[in-house]
Formats: C-alpha cells, structure tokens, sequence
C-alpha cells in the first residue's frame, strides 16, 4: 500500500500531468470543470495535489474528455499525441458542448437571452457529446413528465432539430404562457402534439404552435 507522501507525489503528478492538458486544450480550470460535469472545487482539488487518493469517478470524465487512460492522467503511462487523431481533438472541441441548465421561466425568451449564458453569467451548466446547435439548453423535469422521464432527471434540448414522429418537444400551444413537453405524432402528412398524460386529446399541429426545443437526451440527477 503506497506510503501518505508517495501518495501526495503521485497527486502532485497527476495534478500537473491534467495540467498540461489544459494548456493545450487552452482552458481554464473553470472551463474544465463545466465541461467535465465535475464540481470546480474537486477541479481545483485535484490539480493542486490536495486530493490525496482521487476516485475513478473524478478521473474517468476527465480522462475520457482528453482522450487519454486513467493510468496516463496517473503518470503510469505515457501519453501519445496519436491520440489526437481519436475524438478528442484540441483544435475542435465542437463533439463536446457544455449546456445551460436554464429555468422553466427562461424557456420562453431563450434564443433571445442565450447569448448571456456565459460561464461568467450562469453556474448551472451539464456537458454532451451528442450533436446539437449552439441554441441548444438543458431544463429540469416537471412531475407530470414521470414515468416517461423519471423524477429529477435533465433534459437536453435542441431548437433547431425536427419535431419528427416519436420525439419529444417543448411546445407551446397558442393561447398559453409556459410550454409543454409533448409527444410528436405523425399521421400521413398531419403531425399531432401528444400529452404525456393519456387521459388527454392530441392536438393538431398548427403554424400557431410554436416548437421551443426537442429533447436529444435525458439524464438523472444525482
């Protein structure tokens, strides 16, 4: 079992190792953490050597983002720039977006505020590697979603992808304030809005409907 101070050595190592990896990368700590989906204390912990003995579940996120082994980001083995040529590639970053988890009263006006989402200007933010457009957000489950999308799980939203046959979209119904996440249903050349709840009549889709985002991905909320 390694010794307390070879194990400050080897955190002292791995912090400077993840380091490196940012100057290349060209991010900042903040960055990484948003990026990674880690709390930036246990960022900051984990380069600076305080954390003695970091968990895989720390490493593997931050890992996988640069495209390297854990046993790399430990120094157990060297790191190749071959690696570059994998999905992780400095000089694009564009298969990995961070979204702001906005609020539900948000929703409404977001293309029109989505430029103040900054790192800066917004804490909340959840990273994807799925593809999506710069528009793109994240928002919060509501109760009446379940069991479709379990309890405090984050959906990932993007305005510009298709309302087709079988998706969920946030819609919101002429008349109404706060929008809706529906079902799409395609029926020959008419799309209906489907409520998750059952019991409900679909609607038609009209040009009065207005289509906010259609969900990509879902995640719990741990």
């Amino acid at each position: 079992m390694p010794s307390p101070s070879k194990k400050s050595k080897e955190s002292l190592f791995t912090g400077k190792i993840i380091k490196s990896l940012m100057e290349e990368a060209n991010i900042c700590e903040a960055e990484l953490a948003r990026l990674v989906d880690l709390p930036q204390p246990t960022v900051h912990s984990l380069l600076s050597g305080a954390t003695r003995d970091p968990r895989s579940c720390t490493l593997i996120p931050i890992a996988k983002f640069f495209g390297v082994t854990i046993g790399q980001l430990l120094g157990q083995e060297p790191i190749s720039k071959e690696r570059l040529k994998g999905s992780y590639q400095v000089s694009n970053r564009s298969a990995w977006m961070a979204l702001p988890i906005i609020t539900w009263e948000e929703v409404n006006g977001w293309l029109f505020k989505k430029e103040q989402a900054t790192p800066s200007t917004h804490q909340n933010w959840i990273n994807t590697e799925l593809a999506c457009s710069n528009d793109a957000f994240a928002l919060a489950t509501k109760p009446y979603m379940s069991p479709i999308f379990r309890k405090d799980s984050i959906l990932l939203l993007d305005p510009k992808k298709e309302a087709e046959d079988g998706a969920f979209a946030l819609v919101l119904t002429p008349g109404e304030t706060m929008p809706v996440l529906k079902e799409v249903v395609q029926e020959g050349s008419t799309t209906y809005f489907q409520s998750l709840n059952p019991g409900m009549p679909a609607e038609k889709r009209t040009p009065q409907h207005q289509v906010l985002g259609v969900v990509f991905e879902s995640r719990m909320r741990f």
